[in-house]
């Protein structure tokens, strides 16, 4: 039998998104994600609102479909997803967190056999009138049952809106209390995944994998534990090269010297409650970083405090008010913790 190459997959993603503005860091092309931040939380005294959109109109062609034969070839479609995601909370201690899919995977047009499940409704493949909802899926195309070549693509009814996700969840002082239908994972999420997101590294995410649990997240022996509480943190970048691995491009500024603009460099923040760390990593808050290790800014930082915003003190001894917006992005365009920008 002939030798089939590696198959060829290509995809055409088109998104219109509503999230915060995009980490446009670049790994490498098959590891990327999408650079996409998570929502921003809109304050209402206490309360908290989390919104999230996107719509997705995605291309795919597979070629060959089939690696151990000739007969399934190829195939091609134009396919829909909407996604709408809400979070509610109290005091970012009480959620309620809902996510919605719309037209998941449904093909482009009016697509079906009539009389057959799915059947179309009128118009023509793709500028259809009044399209029908059907997606692929795999299934017996006829011939001999037990022929590995009788079964192929074939079209299967797509619901038109589906909810994704429901649940809430409490934090407390002793763990995470999260009840109902919630993501999960495991390990590296190649086999189970959320689907959040839209990761690359093993193409893009689909509605993810789910489960209805009672789940609490708890350090049984964090009570024993010798750690002290903290509001304020320093940055990281200042300190000495033995407590960074000799890595100067994450810390070693300890030196007035060492920092081009003291008026311009942050050196106190506030820190997320319930800290125990006296510094946070802005180094690491970009992806890649010569550390190896992600932190999300928000997870170690109080950002919104003060209406909205936080104090921060420079190397020379001032302190100013900001929006994290006004001292920090994904982007590299505005850093205020790193010491060697000009």
């Amino acid at each position: 039998m002939r030798r089939l190459g590696p198959p060829l997959l290509l995809s055409f993603v088109f998104s219109l998104l509503v999230a915060a503005p995009a980490r446009a860091q670049v790994v490498e092309p098959w590891a990327d994600d999408d650079g996409i931040a998570g929502p921003t939380r809109h304050e209402f005294g206490d309360y908290g609102l989390q919104v999230g959109a996107e719509y997705r109109a995605n291309w795919l062609y597979v070629n060959p479909v089939d690696l151990n034969g000739v007969k399934h070839r190829r195939a091609s479609w134009v396919e829909h997803r909407l996604r709408l995601d809400a979070t509610v909370d109290y005091d970012e201690k009480v959620r309620l967190v809902m996510s919605f899919d719309g037209l998941d995977g449904t093909l482009w047009g009016d697509n079906g056999t009539f009389g057959q499940s799915p059947s179309p409704n009128s118009g023509t493949r793709v500028a259809a009138t009044n399209p029908n909802n059907a997606k692929p899926g795999v299934g017996y195309v006829g011939g001999d049952e037990l022929d590995p070549d009788s079964y192929g693509y074939v079209l299967v009814p797509s619901d038109s809106f589906k909810l994704r996700r429901a649940y809430g969840e409490v934090v407390t002082p002793v763990g995470l209390l999260r009840i109902g239908r919630q993501p999960t994972t495991e390990g590296m999420s190649i086999l189970v995944a959320d689907g959040d997101g839209r990761t690359n590294r093993f193409g893009y995410s689909n509605a993810g994998d789910t489960t209805d649990r009672v789940l609490f997240v708890t350090k049984p022996l964090e009570g024993f534990l010798l750690t002290r509480k903290t509001s304020y943190g320093t940055n990281f970048w200042m300190l000495p090269l033995q407590f960074c691995d000799e890595l100067p491009t994450i810390c070693g500024h300890s030196t007035l010297r060492s920092v081009r603009m003291p008026a311009g460099t942050i050196y106190i923040v506030e820190t997320k409650e319930y800290g125990t760390s006296d510094h946070v990593h802005p180094a690491w808050w970009y992806w890649p970083n010569d550390s190896g290790t992600y932190i999300e800014p928000e997870k170690e930082l109080a950002m919104t405090w003060h209406t909205g915003g936080t104090n921060y003190t420079f190397v020379d001894g001032h302190a100013k008010w900001f929006r994290f917006s006004q001292v920090w992005s994904g982007d590299g365009k505005i850093d205020l913790f790193d010491p060697r920008r000009e």
